[in-house]
């Protein structure tokens, strides 16, 4: 059997017909059948995006589909890394970081650091620690700001921040690789479904806790300062949440999507275009028309449009050829 995967999603039946999502789940397979490698014959990546989209015990169930649908049988799963992020609607990156930003904390980490804006005095971030165990605190708003994606930011609205867009927002993000998932006793997807909870509150306890006053890290006593009452609803949110047992998610109104951070992106890529193309304009309508006769341009060459189909589709089967 000949199998072509591409790397991002597909429309099919023209503007009124289906959108196949599964773009932002990355499937490696690997031509060989011995069972008694150590290394996987199939690997697969499962983007944040497409955890908040779809789910991501939704697309961990796809992928299994995927595997029985071509006759494969799963013999042993290992976790490579996961993420536990919990969304905060209404609380500014702020009141977290300054409390950081005063040492009033508890790390056994070495590595603790914030990111300000010098120029326009805004606060954005906490980092705590790297691989293999790292925890970012940031301004959710500000990073997604900068992703220009719509259908992102509607799925954000919806199941994370209650409907509409808040003045304020922050992300508590735990990322985890092998190496801690292990000594947490998670080793497979399964073994995370069930202690993924019990970990974000374990980390946010023992590995890492914002307090309630200043600690000075040299004396014996900072164990004993109170936690952030705050920062103890976060966590506390976070086991409960990751507890649960997995729901199924409803569908994105799609109707709510604002397409103009969209339309902003291809402006720009556009304008850059032009740009190196050498063309140049003194107006906003001027744009405008040198960009249509552009546009116009390579649509009235079928010849190069068909080139650059036919060399897409050589790359993609390039690095997608697989044979079973």
């Amino acid at each position: 059997m000949h199998l072509e995967v591409g790397r991002t999603g597909l429309n099919a039946g023209g503007s009124r017909g289906q959108h196949f999502d599964y773009r932002d789940i990355r499937i490696g397979i690997a031509k060989k059948n011995d069972l008694d490698s150590p290394q996987p014959n199939l690997r697969v990546l499962v983007s944040g995006k497409a955890c908040l989209v779809h789910g991501a015990w939704q697309c961990y169930d796809f992928v299994l589909g995927l595997v029985e649908s071509l006759g494969g049988i799963v013999l042993d799963e290992k976790l490579s890394r996961a993420d536990a992020c919990l969304d905060i609607a209404g609380l500014s990156v702020v009141e977290l970081q300054n409390a950081v930003e005063n040492r009033a904390f508890i790390s056994r980490s070495r590595s603790v650091s914030t990111h300000k804006n010098l120029v326009n005095d805004v606060s954005s971030s906490v980092t705590v620690g790297k691989r293999p165990l790292r925890l970012v605190i940031y301004d959710k708003l500000l990073e997604l700001n900068r992703r220009k994606d719509s259908l992102y930011a509607q799925t954000l609205i919806q199941r994370r921040w209650g409907g509409s867009m808040p003045e304020a927002a922050t992300r508590v993000e735990f990322q985890t690789s092998r190496e801690k998932l292990k000594a947490y006793g998670i080793s497979s997807p399964a073994d995370l479904r069930e202690k993924l909870g019990a970990m974000f509150a374990k980390l946010g306890t023992e590995w890492f806790r914002i307090t309630s006053q200043h600690v000075e890290s040299r004396t014996k006593n900072q164990s004993r300062a109170e936690t952030l009452p705050l920062w103890s609803a976060i966590i506390k949110a976070g086991e409960v949440f990751f507890g649960l047992p997995v729901a199924d998610l409803r569908p994105i109104d799609r109707r709510k999507i604002k397409p103009n951070r969209a339309l902003r992106s291809g402006r720009g890529f556009i304008a850059s275009a032009l740009i190196q193309l050498g063309v140049t304009w003194k107006s906003y309508p001027e744009f405008l028309d040198k960009a249509a006769s552009a546009l116009l341009h390579i649509g009235l060459e079928p010849e190069h449009w068909l080139e650059d189909q036919q060399s897409f589709l050589a790359k993609t089967e390039r690095s997608f050829d697989f044979s079973f």
